[in-house]
């Protein structure tokens, strides 16, 4: 009996399903039952290293992604949506991989695709969005809290130092030590009268001596509550446009 495989038997060239001749060769891809089950062997086991192949891709991606985020994550200050999309795609691509390195699932079947193969894929991705969400929600964003205390930050124009309240939703105080084109000024003010309040993880504050502006900061907390990031100008005015510096504080 004459059974039609997708395996060369004279080139072994793994050809389109429905073939009759090999797309290199042109030999007949019809064989009889006993070559059949050798060619099927050779077949799954070319599926099982091209799933792993697959699936050490997605490991790999999903290290890269891991590590991208990482470094976000503790060493600058985006928007939280963009840090929660990365972590999810890392996510998924770990669970690909590991799903094509322990099931050796059939990467090129088209008889296993359909809406049925969609919808896994789109339950996947569900799952990482959620997981990643939760992650974010509950272990990796640093409550308001982890941001009180003192925090110092160095400029080549000079230092300053801010004041966080305990709840960590406000500054409460500033001290400054500077020098900008000329001007020297200092302050220690470890009490404002009103506190200037933290939108979210946002910072955007200044201080000045009489009616003169002596500095401004615009900064950003890192997720983890670690760091503090931003622009300070001394001595800001239209004219001369003041000393400006990027800075990152730390506790």
């Amino acid at each position: 009996m004459k059974t039609t495989t997708r395996i060369c038997p004279n080139c072994r060239e793994e050809n389109p399903r429905g073939s009759r001749h090999c797309v290199r060769c042109g030999s007949s891809l019809e064989v009889d039952d006993a070559t059949i089950e050798s060619l099927k062997s050779q077949e799954e086991r070319m599926h099982r290293k091209a799933s792993r192949k697959k699936g050490w891709i997605c490991v790999l991606l999903a290290v890269i992604f891991f590590a991208i985020f990482y470094a976000i994550y503790v060493t600058t200050a985006v928007n939280d949506v963009i840090l929660v999309l990365l972590l999810a795609v890392a996510l998924a691509c770990l669970a690909g991989g590991l799903i094509y390195l322990l099931t050796g699932r059939r990467t090129d079947d088209k008889g296993a695709r359909g809406l049925k193969e969609v919808l896994k894929k789109v339950v996947i991705v569900a799952m990482c969005l959620l997981v990643a969400f939760a992650l974010w929600s509950f272990v990796l964003s640093a409550p308001p809290e982890a941001r009180s205390g003192s925090w110092h930050a160095s400029t080549p124009y000079g230092d300053f130092r801010f004041y966080v309240s305990e709840d960590g939703s406000a500054i409460t105080g500033v001290d400054y030590d500077f020098e900008c084109k000329g001007t020297r000024a200092s302050s220690s003010n470890r009490s404002f009268r009103e506190p200037i309040p933290i939108r979210g993880r946002k910072l955007s504050m200044w201080t000045s001596a009489g009616f003169i502006k002596m500095a401004s900061w615009k900064a950003t907390f890192s997720p983890n509550g670690k760091r503090l990031t931003g622009t300070v100008t001394f001595v800001p005015d239209e004219i001369s446009g003041g000393c400006e510096a990027h800075f990152t504080a730390t506790k």
